[in-house]
C-alpha cells in the first residue's frame, strides 16, 4: 500500500533510519546544513510541514518544509525533497509535490517554494517539469566544499482541485 502522511516528531526515529539508509544521497542536505539536531527541530516547528511518502509501511520519500502565514493565504517553503534511490523514476516526488493541491488537503496554501543550488541540475530540471517557475537569484547562497553556491529559487502557484 502507498500513502502520503504527516511527519512529526514521534517520527524521528524511522526519519534518522530513513537517512542512515540513503546516507549518499542526503550527503548533498548534510553538507548545507541538514543533520539530527535541525530535523528534530524542523519536526518541533509550529509551522513545520513535512510528509513522508511510504510503501508497504516502509518510508522511501520525504519532504522538509514550513508553512509561511501570510493574511489571506499560505506558502509551503520546501527544505528538503529527497526519494530512496531504488524508488525514484517513480513520480514519488511528484506525487509528493501533487499532494498539496488535492481539494481540502491544504486549502490555506497557495504558493511552494524552492532553493536549489545552481550546480544542482537534476533538481533543477525536475521542478521545471512539475511546473515550477524560476523567479529570483541568490549569490553564493550555499557553502559546501569550501565552495560558495549561488541560488536559483522557483516557486509554483498551486490550483487546489
Amino acid at each position: 500500500m502507498k500513502n502520503i502522511k504527516l511527519l512529526k516528531s514521534q517520527d524521528i526515529t524511522l526519519i534518522q533510519e530513513f537517512v542512515n539508509n540513503n546516507k549518499n544521497d542526503f550527503l548533498y542536505f548534510k553538507n548545507i546544513g541538514w543533520n539530527n539536531i535541525t530535523i528534530k527541530n524542523q519536526l518541533n516547528k509550529n509551522n513545520n510541514l513535512s510528509l513522508g511518502y511510504f510503501d508497504n509501511k516502509v518510508l522511501v520519500g520525504l519532504l522538509f518544509g514550513e508553512i509561511i502565514d501570510l493574511q489571506s493565504h499560505s506558502i509551503l517553503e520546501i527544505h528538503v525533497l529527497l526519494v530512496t534511490k531504488q524508488f525514484r523514476r517513480k513520480k514519488i516526488a511528484t506525487k509528493i509535490l501533487d499532494f498539496f493541491e488535492k481539494k481540502n488537503k491544504f486549502p490555506q496554501i497557495s504558493m511552494l517554494l524552492i532553493e536549489v543550488a545552481e550546480d544542482n541540475l537534476g533538481a533543477i530540471k525536475f521542478y521545471i517539469k512539475n511546473s515550477f517557475v524560476y523567479y529570483n537569484f541568490r549569490p553564493n547562497y550555499y557553502k559546501y566544499d569550501n565552495k560558495l553556491i549561488n541560488a536559483k529559487c522557483f516557486k509554483k502557484n498551486i490550483n487546489h482541485e
